[in-house]
């Protein structure tokens, strides 16, 4: 994940970053299925959004840790 898009999503809301989530998760589950049935392009998209999930739930721990 780049540092710009790092930026980006300490600006949001944690229920904004909750709906990214969702989001990347719902990413990941198509992107499996897609990668099972051989019709994917980008082949790095599971990885990329495991990450970014993993980056986004990070943040939120922390926001809620020093509150």
């Amino acid at each position: 994940m780049k540092k710009r898009e790092k930026e980006s999503l300490r600006t949001m809301s944690p229920d904004e970053l909750t709906k990214k989530v969702r989001e990347f998760e719902s990413e990941i589950s198509q992107g499996k299925l897609t990668r099972f049935t051989k019709q994917i392009k980008n082949t790095r998209l599971v990885r990329q959004r495991r990450v970014a999930i993993a980056v986004i739930k990070t943040m939120l721990h922390e926001r809620r840790s020093h509150v």
